[in-house]
């Protein structure tokens, strides 16, 4: 008994730290995702305005 005090906690401990070290894993993931999508999208309005010839208004 005294030593399931002690196996709990820490279980709990290393089980919110793998989940914050997945969360970090996917925010760099999807970060770089939208990293990737945004490059896509500037060159498509770079090709869209330099097919239209006009300058876009923002």
């Amino acid at each position: 008994l005294f030593a399931l005090s002690y196996i709990i906690p820490i279980s709990v401990v290393i089980y919110i730290i793998r989940l914050l070290i997945r969360n970090k894993q996917e925010n760099q993931r999807l970060r770089l995702e939208v990293g990737k999508l945004a490059d896509e999208l500037e060159r498509a309005r770079k090709q869209n305005e330099s097919k239209s010839g006009t300058v876009p208004t923002q």
